[in-house]
């Protein structure tokens, strides 16, 4: 694996995993608590067997210090950003926070 802040080659799961472990939850049932989910799940999208949903994925940043679009692609700027008209126009349930813009993952 390549260092912290350029994942870029990682997988979803691999960079979910360290950023986990870098904001300091070195135990899985401690994380998956907080996030509200089972160590199975955890285990799941750290293993890449699944991708999660866009409310865990704001969460597990949130609670990491990272971003949405790190998390998903490695680097912040790869994704574009959209309004939450196009959002809508996506046919995707969109997390509306104010004063934030929306991203969509591809």
């Amino acid at each position: 694996m390549e260092d912290i802040d350029n994942g870029t080659e990682w997988t979803v799961g691999d960079r979910l995993r360290k950023a986990r472990i870098t904001a300091g939850y070195k135990k899985k049932q401690e994380f998956a608590d907080l996030l509200h989910m089972t160590v199975k799940t955890l285990t799941r999208y750290e293993d890449d067997e699944i991708v999660p949903r866009w409310v865990y994925l704001e969460s597990i940043a949130s609670h990491t210090g990272r971003t949405v679009d790190w998390l998903l692609k490695g680097d912040d700027s790869l994704l574009p950003t959209m309004t939450v008209s196009d959002r809508y126009k996506s046919h995707e349930s969109p997390v509306i926070h104010p004063g934030r813009e929306l991203v969509l993952a591809s």
